[in-house]
């Protein structure tokens, strides 16, 4: 067993006071979860060697937490994940943190820390608050999970009450990243490398390291006076820096920048309907060789609904479109390299269905139709082989303890 960043142990510690070495075990709380999932899709392949179909799709996940004295609780999740190339069961340590909340208004986290981007992100791996198999991929980009799941570092958080107004929830964050050596980033980084590099003459990459990353920003949540109605934005700026090694042992460096990320979204919950939307832009640009690619603007929206037609079972019903980049939505730039157009935009309509067989188990499926590949990645397909229209069907059952 692996774990990663082994000194989120130790900041860990150091948070806690001496006497809290004597733990009241029966504070201990532990929680954890399997699950099994089925993908298939149709032409082209979606986050794993899907075409022909895969069970290469599974999640188990163990969270400890205790509350240490009044103000202090300390908790981490140990997770393992299989889905195609990405995890192959290695256990890793999700997140672990020091919490130490001074007022409602006023606390303090540290340690590995879920990043509040959006208002699914924290909970993206708590398969059991969401309706749907997946997140809307506009927003939570699965190609780019453990770039955006989490930030290693301090972050201030709060709740400000507004009386007949409501509250409002924020989170202010400092750290950095630390990416999994299969992460499917790394894999898309060094193929960038290796084009540019070979199509200059030059030498094959054989490894691509993350050199370091800085990563800030924040969220705000109004929970508004009218029940089951929340607000949110949330921003994040972000720089990741890679060291690439060729054939011939030379290394060079390379560097992907998102700033101005910013996520606006609406939740409405009520006894039997949810209604959830969530619109985002940013700019992105990259470094790599000294050769610096156009700067883009990803925009993506998504629309979706729940109902839930009994206490067990929900259906779901989803409208996700993203472009990358708002100011050329037909593409053309992709058509300009000899490209597909349809690398341009991503536009997916998914029904879904959820059933609590128990308070353990619950069962998920769902069905996307697509057009477009804008969330395509060279790790798994290659652009000539790309189909415009496809579709995808995704099964998972989980067990929650």
């Amino acid at each position: 067993m692996r774990l990663k960043n082994c000194s989120i142990g130790a900041l860990l510690l150091c948070l806690i006071p001496l006497q809290a070495f004597a733990l009241d075990w029966s504070k201990i709380r532990l929680n954890g979860f399997a699950s099994q999932g089925y993908l298939s899709s149709s032409d082209n392949n979606f986050l794993a060697d899907t075409t022909d179909g895969t069970f290469q799709y599974n999640e188990l996940g163990l969270t400890i937490n205790t509350q240490v004295s009044d103000k202090l609780r300390v908790g981490a999740q140990l997770l393992s994940r299989d889905l195609g190339e990405v995890g192959n069961n290695e256990i890793r340590l999700d997140w672990g943190y020091g919490d130490y909340r001074f007022t409602d208004y006023f606390g303090v986290r540290a340690g590995k820390v879920k990043l509040p981007l959006g208002l699914y992100n924290e909970g993206r791996d708590s398969d059991f608050l969401r309706a749907m198999v997946f997140l809307p991929q506009s927003i939570y980009n699965e190609n780019q999970r453990d770039m955006l799941v989490a930030y290693q570092g301090v972050g201030i958080y709060g709740n400000l009450a507004l009386n007949a107004a409501g509250d409002l929830d924020y989170h202010v964050f400092y750290g950095t990243t630390n990416m999994p050596d299969d992460a499917l980033m790394f894999k898309t980084v060094r193929n960038s490398f290796n084009r540019i590099s070979t199509g200059s003459g030059g030498q094959q990459v054989t490894a691509v390291d993350e050199d370091d990353s800085t990563y800030y920003g924040g969220a705000l949540v109004y929970n508004t006076p009218l029940d089951g109605l929340r607000l949110g934005v949330s921003y994040l700026s972000s720089e990741n820096n890679f060291k690439a090694t060729f054939t011939n042992g030379a290394t060079a460096d390379g560097q992907l920048e998102i700033d101005n990320h910013f996520v606006l979204s609406l939740e409405y919950i009520q006894d039997y309907f949810g209604l959830m939307a969530e619109y985002m832009e940013m700019t992105t640009s990259q470094n790599f060789l000294s050769v610096t690619t156009t700067e883009k603007n990803p925009q993506a929206w998504y629309l979706m609904l729940h109902w839930y037609a009994t206490e067990q079972l929900t259906f779901s019903v989803l409208y996700d479109v993203r472009y990358a980049d708002k100011d050329d939505k037909d593409g053309n730039s992709f058509v300009a390299m000899g490209m597909p157009d349809f690398l341009g935009w991503r536009k997916d309509a998914g029904l879904g269905a959820r059933y609590d067989v128990s308070e353990n188990w619950t069962l998920k499926t769902e069905y996307h139709k697509v057009e477009g590949n804008e969330l395509f990645t060279t790790v798994i397909d290659t652009a000539s082989t790309l189909e415009k229209n496809w579709d995808y069907f995704a099964f998972k059952a989980t067990f929650n303890f």
